[in-house]
């Protein structure tokens, strides 16, 4: 994963490098009549509180993922998305598919601001029987690039509830985090 943000960095650096002069983009990212469909792969790391029955603990979690979304209303995008995330302590590995809905707040030719919530199920890569919900809620702020993309980042919290095999002491597992995430969002 780490030969992977490495070169997921540097092509970032790259694509900008190259774009500056054309940073502007044409008509606002949600509201131009051609800009309906947006992909936003990202990046992300935080930090993640677990409990059970009888323990706590708090762990450092990474993820990595992709959203697609198209442009319902002015303002309104809803999607689908999915993603890998690793907690480290212990070391569970979720495969997260979810849907998406992002509200602008507020945008000009340079950047963009909004809310987002994505909702979907949660399964544990390394024990089939594992499986539960997630929701996170969050913060974007998209940089705008070039005319069809920008440099997004996104804070948000989520909360995490799995679910084990009845035959295992540990019923249900909740997991609250905090992440800090950074993508490219491409939109045509």
């Amino acid at each position: 994963m780490k030969r992977f943000s490495t070169i997921f960095i540097f092509l970032m650096i790259l694509f900008i490098s190259e774009n500056t002069q054309a940073q502007m983009r044409y008509g606002n990212c949600g509201s131009a009549p051609s800009d309906r469909f947006y992909i936003t792969p990202y990046l992300g790391a935080g930090f993640a509180t677990y409990k059970g029955l009888n323990f706590k603990d708090n762990t450092f979690t990474w993820l990595g993922g992709i959203t697609f979304n198209y442009r319902l209303f002015d303002k309104v995008k809803l999607g689908l998305g999915t993603r890998y995330q690793e907690y480290t302590k212990p070391n569970y590995h979720h495969l997260k598919p979810y849907l998406n809905a992002e509200f602008s707040l507020y945008f000009t030719e340079f950047e963009d601001f909004g809310l987002y919530i994505n909702a979907g199920p949660a399964f544990d890569i390394d024990i089939i029987d594992v499986s539960g919900i997630f929701v996170d809620g969050g913060i974007y702020y998209n940089y705008i690039v070039s005319p069809n993309s920008g440099l997004v980042f996104m804070l948000d919290y989520s909360h995490n509830k799995l679910n084990f095999p009845s035959g295992l002491s540990v019923s249900d597992f909740k997991i609250n985090e905090f992440k800090l995430l950074i993508g490219y969002r491409f939109w045509f």
